[in-house]
């Protein structure tokens, strides 16, 4: 069960122009499918090359290279999208702005342990394109969520 509310993760989900990302590092074709699994199953939207298309399977869209694939969950009112970088590891972005109220957060955060578990995989939350200085790091063997001050020590 989640016990953080935005206020306690400073700058978390402040909106100053640019997004979250989240990562799972070492994923595997059978990890991009236990993802695809579950995020299908929420409401979703899947473009390729910016058209609606039905969602494949991963071995499909990473041997589909000459063109762009995003999934976008919609979570509580977020968009949370993936554009399938590389297939070694697993990146979403997350617009804070989109986060605000107390019931986006925590759905964005449940859906996140959903993901972890279902991936076997610690996630981080960082600031856009910074992986090394995450806000919050998820391990689901039993750590649960751990969040980082500005002087990145683990609460």
């Amino acid at each position: 069960m989640i016990h953080l509310e935005p206020k306690q993760i400073s700058d978390l989900w402040q909106v100053d122009g640019s997004l979250r990302d989240v990562y799972a590092k070492q994923m595997t074709m059978d990890r991009w499918e236990a993802f695809l699994s579950l995020a299908l199953r929420v409401e979703y939207r899947y473009t390729s090359d910016g058209e609606p298309a039905t969602a494949p399977d991963a071995r499909t869209i990473f041997g589909d290279r000459n063109h762009s694939h995003l999934l976008t969950l919609l979570i509580a009112g977020a968009q949370i999208n993936c554009h399938f970088f590389t297939e070694s590891e697993l990146e979403l972005d997350i617009d804070p702005g989109e986060v605000l109220a107390a019931n986006a957060h925590a759905a964005v955060l449940r859906f996140l342990e959903t993901v972890g578990a279902a991936i076997q995989l610690p996630l981080s939350i960082t600031p856009e394109n910074f992986q090394s200085s995450p806000y919050l790091s998820y391990e689901s063997e039993g750590a649960g969520w751990t969040w980082y001050d500005a002087n990145s020590s683990a609460k």
